[in-house]
């Protein structure tokens, strides 16, 4: 199974490989000013 996670904080990744790094739009910023790390694994 594979989990996307935002960067929000409040994922425990104990026990998950992670897989990948992509940048990516924060919540809400359709336009590109604010991109974070969202993170892909693998459980």
């Amino acid at each position: 199974m594979l989990v996307g996670d935002p960067a929000r904080g409040f994922l425990d990744t104990s026990g998950l490989t992670r897989l990948a790094t992509y940048r990516a739009h924060a919540d809400g910023d359709t336009a590109g000013a604010s991109l974070r790390d969202a993170r892909v694994y693998r459980l």
